[in-house]
């Protein structure tokens, strides 16, 4: 019984408990949409509460935009926390991130036709954290829409993403 209190508490040394307001800004730096393999990239941002180091619980926006295809709101609510509850070699802990949303289109890419990303959003992220730095591969999922000059159409596209993001604790 001792033997097993003194590990969770190594464990705890390694990946001390997070709990309370945070602030997170992240970056897109390199984002493909799918559906046509244009450029995306991003600038978003996270208000959120730790309720344990597995489940964190937050609103988001920020401003995102794929190559020709135009730039968007998203606006979501995230969760994220740890994957595992011992750190890889002392710095590195698995992450998952989640938001469910909507996207506004806010310009629309001008050509011969209209096209506009807007609707419901997912997006699945895992990645990797060192301390407050999160490093994350992204996949976004939501709708494009098309009206032609003959007709309207609609798909969905998925953007895959390499994200920064660098969580602030806030003490309140």
């Amino acid at each position: 019984y001792p033997e097993a209190i003194e590990i969770l508490q190594t464990q705890r040394e390694n990946n001390p408990e997070r709990r309370g307001f945070y602030v997170m800004p992240e970056v897109g730096i390199f984002g493909v949409s799918l559906h046509r393999g244009n450029l995306a990239f991003g600038l978003q941002g996270v208000c959120g509460y730790n309720i344990n180091n597995h489940l964190a619980l937050g609103i988001g926006t920020g401003l995102k935009t794929v190559v020709d295809e135009g730039l968007f709101l998203p606006l979501y609510v995230n969760f994220r926390g740890d994957i595992t509850k011992k750190q890889i070699a002392k710095v590195l802990t698995p992450y998952y991130s989640i938001n469910f949303g909507y996207n506004i289109c806010v310009k629309e890419h001008e050509s011969y036709y209209l096209s506009y990303i807007d609707g419901l959003l997912f997006t699945p992220e895992l990645g990797i954290r060192i301390n407050n730095f999160h490093i994350g591969t992204a996949f976004m999922i939501t709708r494009e829409f098309f009206l032609y000059i003959y007709g309207f159409d609609r798909s969905v596209i998925g953007v895959l993403s390499l994200k920064l993001g660098y969580k602030i604790p806030l003490n309140l």
